[in-house]
């Protein structure tokens, strides 16, 4: 690819002869890939096309001009594209593992680079090295595919892989460095230092620095180690042994410092020791120690420097001048030896040592005084230069300078030749500006550097000095310039030297070192000499390293995670590599794959060969090691996972680079058997719960468009406002039902169950409304191995609103629900409470169907009671979502109507007990067909006082099918269900109704029943006179026959009891007396039970009894329960319930 084509265009004329002005235009097949100003007759590549010499050489363009007068003519020409040479990009090694099979081969795979508009790639080749450092070695080449194998290596050895892409045009560059280990145990120790770093005060004596040898060597053997760094042998510390004897089964050897403690002020230095390579050993990743010797001597004072400038250039026999400066001023005088030097033959002696006084002023000036002879030479110069004495030290840069000095005897008649012709006057001789090397490289915490400019001769007049400055430090982010102008460098007349300072910043970040070119430019009244430029290096000084936040963490068996959180400090400024290892410390398991159990107890993602690596972005503090946790049921005890970071390649090792996670088991006795009993009461709870929230959301959705009020109290129905119906939008009919309310209590062992209120008023653009319900259900079921039961009794209130859209009739709104639970779970007594908030939302875009859905969230607290009196509580949480569609498929007026319907739901509750945290999930999802006909009348007749009434029957059913997921018994089936109710004109009503699942995936499984009713109420139009009702409901579970919307069951209950269970009610009512405000008394006994009677209800209500009455009912009763209880309870009360 070439990023420029060659272009050889010449500037079109803009006139032509005759003085016309030219129009140019591009035209050809071509002229799309380049642009042309007609403005200034400008031809040049243009922006986002790539001229790719393997796409495309060369390209046919034509050039057009018009003089404006119909005259025109026009020329072609070509652009041909050179070819350069475009290696390959680097690949990206993804993994390096063990070979199967193998404990010396290394399996390697890595990733294809991106190769748009390149000659494609011809193979791959491979180096590797043995840990972190050390040469490479070559390993496979021209590999045709994306992986390869590493044979012949240590067992049990980590090593670094790196691959490169080769093609036609050349070898690209080398992929990130991946490590690797081999499996199997090798026998050679590796010996790395225990730290990376550690400091010692310069008094501190004797200090160890001790290196491991992993594993221990079988026999007697020598490790070899290396120095360097800035403390200095013999004068900062003593002796140091290199060869260290490590006697057979030694695991940490110590080798000793012994600090000099001087007197110099002379700041903190560093001895650097490094493990070499040797006999029977090999070298590991932390092969590097640095020890910082800490200085403890107070600073001198400041001792001057002295530095030399020359005068201006002078003419043979003249004087040359020089000026001493010291630099602080000095308290007293001092003597500075200073050597002078002839380039030519111009000193009239005054060459060779002499000394120069500088007193308390700072500076002093001599002279060398020069030759006026008649030989015709080169120019020369003399040269000062400061030599090191007492009381001060030479400037390290401008501790030399020189005066040149012109020769005056050159030219005609002049020297020794010439009679009468006089001396013609010097010619002027601008000074050369040269750059002095600058130190090379210092820190980012150098301060201040001077880049010094020495011209020779020094100008008679001040001038200025142009320079640029280039390289990859950036101004203004990692050096300041204290010049006041930029770019520019003001010269005094006479001065020799100048200075451009830089004041290097530590910035903090972690980039590399970086460089800065100072160039001299060429200007007016100098000449630029060589060398004209000067490097610096700006050495990073800020170097991250990565150590763990904390150094021990804990979790529970069942926490599921734990976050190990790494800081690396200094922020990396670019994506960094933290490579860590599974310390052979730590007493858990390592799993590599996701599956339970087998004999793992945790796993990290990435981990292998007991490495991983962690990825940590550019300029992020912090990165997080993930490890999951397996929650295996076996009593252990507590485990522990210990992690170690190691250095590498652009970072190193903090001082905490160990962690250890401890894993607390909870498998004892309670643990054990405790949290799936718990699991399993806790998602039938949410279920029960959530089937109660959605069968409340149907009754809301069934009665959209309809407005009026109405409701149960204790299962009997309270008169109804008048209903009217809500705005439309020209539909003829929803196909759907209004409001049908059922009692929803399988027993009346609460006043709540089956209570239900709703009030709605039609308003401006739809319909607002108001409703109460109550529920009370059953559960049962069996989870670990152990029984489990309770019931559930729910209040929700809500609050909603319709309204008619151009997309549908749509129904918002939110209901809040408090619930209260209790049960046994193997042989212990739970409870839990919850306050929930739950928003819902409904649609019907077309005559036939509605679409629903909603989502709800509580807590509250639940309550375990073990044996021995001992009592937990928690807090417990509940989650659920829900949404589903109903829709009309047939329908004709006293027809049947044939509906479809489905829903999904989903429930999670959590309770965290120390003893047994759990949580607990059901899911269920359904989808089938019902029927339901109209009433079919079967006769008339005349009723008591003259009433006529009229007979009727209306059949049903339903074929569903279902999925129960989550912890309660998962599995597929089919579920059936049909019954008749028929109404006698006499005021006897009955029902029957059979369900259960037909077919179902586990065979143990049993959901089945079976329903009747019986009432009879010969005055329907009044309350007197007797009214009884009996029901009976028989079956081995609780089948939710009505949880589609707009369907409520008589027996909600989402799970199963399993055992068989028969229950009943039954109920007889005298309306016998009238009282003030148009109420009728009526004294009223109910039974309930399951077999034998467990509650008995016997009280007088007053209710109204004649149009125009208020809607008021109130009804005093006596209740006794003994069901299921050690003893038996009873109530008395009062409710008072009017509607509107």
């Amino acid at each position: 690819m070439c990023k420029r084509p060659s272009i050889r265009i010449q500037l079109p004329a803009a006139m032509d002869p005759d003085g016309d002005t030219l129009t140019y235009t591009m035209e050809g097949t071509d002229a799309a890939s380049f642009v042309f100003d007609a403005s200034t007759r400008q031809f040049a590549t243009k922006a986002g096309v790539i001229y790719d010499y393997e796409a495309k050489q060369r390209y046919s363009l034509r050039l057009k001009a018009d003089d404006g007068r119909g005259g025109t003519d026009a020329i072609g020409f070509a652009v041909n594209v050179r070819d350069v040479a475009e290696p390959p990009s680097a690949p990206a090694v993804t993994a390096v593992n063990p070979a199967p099979g193998s404990n010396t081969s290394l399996g390697v795979s890595w990733t294809a680079p991106d190769n748009t508009g390149k000659p494609a790639i011809t193979g791959y080749d491979l180096r590797y090295r043995a840990g972190s450092a050390g040469d490479w070695i070559d390993g496979p080449q021209d590999v045709s595919g994306t992986s390869s194998q590493l044979t012949g290596l240590e067992s049990g050895m980590p090593y670094q892989v790196q691959v490169r892409a080769v093609n036609d045009e050349g070898d690209g560059d080398w992929s990130n460095a991946r490590s690797g280990t081999t499996s199997g145990s090798s026998t050679t120790p590796v010996a790395t230092f225990d730290s990376p770093v550690s400091t010692a005060g310069e008094d501190a004596g004797m200090h160890s620095v001790s290196f491991s040898l992993s594993p221990p060597p079988a026999s007697d053997i020598t490790v070899m180690l290396s120095r360097s760094g800035t403390a200095s042998a013999g004068q900062d510390y003593g002796p140091l042994d290199l060869d260290v004897d490590v006697a057979a089964g030694m695991a940490s050897v110590d080798v000793p410092v012994s600090i000099t403690d001087d007197t110099e002020d002379e700041g903190s230095e560093t001895l650097v020791l490094m493990l070499t390579d040797g006999t029977g050993y090999t070298v590991g990743t932390a092969s590097v120690h640095t020890l910082t010797i800490t200085d403890n001597d107070d600073p001198l004072a400041d001792t001057p420097v002295v530095s030399v400038s020359g005068g201006p250039a002078v003419t043979e026999g003249g004087a040359a001048t020089f000026t001493l400066t010291a630099s602080p001023v000095p308290t007293g005088s001092i003597a500075v030896s200073v050597t002078v030097s002839d380039s030519g033959d111009f000193a009239d002696g005054g060459t060779g040592s002499r000394t120069v006084t500088v007193g308390t002023s700072g500076t002093a000036s001599f002279s060398v005084a020069t030759v006026d002879d008649d030989a015709d030479e080169p120019d020369g110069r003399i040269t000062a230069t400061v030599g090191a004495g007492t009381g001060y030290s030479p400037h390290g840069t401008a501790g030399s300078a020189s005066v040149p000095v012109r020769d005056n005897d050159g030219g005609d008649g002049g020297g020794n030749g010439g009679g009468g012709g006089g001396t013609p006057p010097p010619l002027p001789v601008l000074p050369e500006a040269t750059l002095v090397p600058l130190a090379g490289r210092v820190s980012e915490d150098a301060g201040t550097v001077e880049a010094v400019v020495l011209l020779d001769p020094a100008p008679a007049s001040a001038l200025t000095l142009r320079y640029a400055l280039s390289g990859t430090a950036v101004q203004g982010e990692d050096y300041v310039l204290r010049d006041a102008e930029p770019g520019l460098l003001r010269v005094a007349a006479g001065s020799g030297r100048a200075a451009i300072r830089v004041s290097v910043v530590d910035d903090g970040l972690a980039e590399g070192d970086e460089t800065l070119v100072i160039g001299l430019l060429s200007g007016s009244g100098y000449e630029v000499g060589d060398p004209g430029s000067a490097e610096l290096v700006i050495a990073d000084n800020d170097r991250p390293e990565a150590s763990f936040v904390r150094g021990a963490s804990r979790v529970a068996e069942h926490g599921g995670a734990v976050q190990v959180e790494v800081a690396v400090d200094p922020p990396p400024s670019e994506r960094l590599l933290v490579e860590y290892w599974l310390h052979a410390d730590g007493t858990a398991v390592h799993g590599a794959g996701r599956e339970e159990g087998h004999g793992h107890d945790y796993r990290i993602a990435g981990v292998s060969g007991g490495r991983g690596l962690l990825e940590v972005d550019a300029g992020m503090p912090v990165a997080v090691i993930l490890l999951e946790v397996h929650d295996d049921g076996h009593e252990e005890g507590d485990e522990t996972v210990v992690l170690s970071l190691l250095s590498g390649e652009g970072h190193g090792v903090g001082a905490e680079g160990r962690h250890t996670v401890t894993i607390v088991d909870n498998d004892g006795a309670s643990g054990a058997a405790g949290r799936p009993v718990l699991s399993g009461w806790l998602s039938r709870l949410g279920g029960t719960l959530a089937g109660s929230v959605l069968d409340a959301l149907g009754e809301r959705v069934d009665g959209m468009g309809v407005s009026g009020s109405g409701g149960t109290v204790a299962g009997v129905p309270l008169p109804s406002g008048p209903a009217s119906p809500a705005p439309s939008r020209g539909d003829e009919s929803s196909g759907f039902r209004g409001v049908e309310w059922r009692d929803l209590s399988p027993q009346w062992g609460a006043l709540v169950s089956g209570t239900s209120f709703g009030a709605d008023r039609t308003v401006p653009g739809g319909r607002s409304g108001f409703w109460v319900r109550g529920s009370q259900d059953r559960f049962g079921g069996s989870a670990g191995g152990a029984a489990v039961s309770g019931e559930t009794v729910a209040l929700m209130a809500g609050r909603d609103a319709e309204r008619v859209s151009a997309a549908g009739r749509m129904l918002l709104g939110g209901m809040l629900v408090h619930s209260r639970s209790r049960g046994s779970l193997s042989g212990q007594e739970v409870d839990a409470e919850l306050v929930s908030l739950v928003p819902y939302g409904a649609l019907e875009p077309g005559p036939h169907l509605r679409v629903w859905g909603l989502l709800g969230a509580g807590s509250g607290e639940a309550r375990v009671s073990r044996a021995g009196g001992v009592r937990e509580v928690s807090d417990t949480g509940w989650r659920m979502a829900g949404a589903g569609f109903r829709r009309l498929l047939s329908g004709t007026a006293g027809g049947m109507d044939l509906w479809m319907r489905g829903d999904v739901r989903y429930s999670r509750t959590s309770a965290d007990l120390s003893s047994a945290a759990a949580s607990g999930s059901a899911l269920q999802s359904r989808l089938g067909l019902g029927g339901e006909w109209a009433p079919r009348v079967i006769g008339a007749k005349r009723g008591p006082q003259g009433s006529r009434g009229v007979s009727s029957w209306q059949p049903r059913w339903s074929l569903v099918l279902r999925h129960d997921g989550g912890d309660a018994e998962p599995g597929f089936g089919a579920e059936a269900g049909a019954g008749v109710d028929w109404r006698l004109a006499g005021g006897l009503s009955a029902g029957v109704g059979i369900r259960g699942l037909a077919v179902r995936g586990d065979g143990g499984f049993r959901d089945r029943g079976v329903s009747a009713s019986l009432q009879y109420d010969p005055l329907p139009d009044t309350a007197r006179g007797f009214r009884g009702s009996f029901g009976l409901d028989a079956g081995n579970g609780t089948l939710d026959d009505g949880a589609d919307p707009g369907r409520l069951s008589a027996s909600p209950s989402l799970s199963v009891v399993p055992q068989s269970r028969t229950g009943w009610r039954a109920e007889g009512a005298w309306g016998l007396y009238r009282h003030g405000y148009g109420l009728l008394g009526s004294p009223y006994l109910s039974l309930s039970g399951s077999g034998g009677p467990e509650a008995v209800r016997m009280g007088y209500r007053m209710s109204p009894d004649s149009p125009g009455s208020p809607d008021l009912e109130l009804d005093f009763f006596i209740l006794r329960e003994d069901a299921g209880r050690e003893f038996a309870s009873g109530t008395a009360g009062m409710v008072l319930q009017m509607q509107w």
